[in-house]
């Protein structure tokens, strides 16, 4: 699968509130283990990325690269939700949890 942009993860997970498992290509450490999947609950963004992401959106652009996720790494554990950055390249393939 090929890079997952920013702009696909926004609508996925802003705009229509899915959660999205993310499999990752390297493990990330998450406290005391190694974690190649995650579970992403929302983006951090601030005002000026919210905007440059709709404005991307809405002339069909796509960006990559660092973005700060909402996320939690067990799923019997799903309020465990705490911010990390990770790039879009780290992502090997998504799966909506929730449709």
């Amino acid at each position: 699968m090929s890079s997952i942009s920013k702009e696909y993860l926004y609508r996925e997970c802003v705009k229509h509130r899915h959660c999205i498992l993310l499999r990752l290509k390297r493990a990330m450490k998450w406290d005391d283990v190694f974690v190649d999947e995650i579970y992403m609950m929302d983006m951090c963004l601030t005002n000026e990325d919210r905007d440059q992401i709709i404005t991307n959106i809405l002339c069909q652009v796509d960006s990559y690269g660092c973005i700060d996720v909402k996320a939690f790494a067990d799923n019997d554990k799903p309020t465990d939700i705490r911010p990390i950055r990770l790039s879009t390249d780290d992502i090997y393939e998504i799966e909506m949890i929730n449709r």
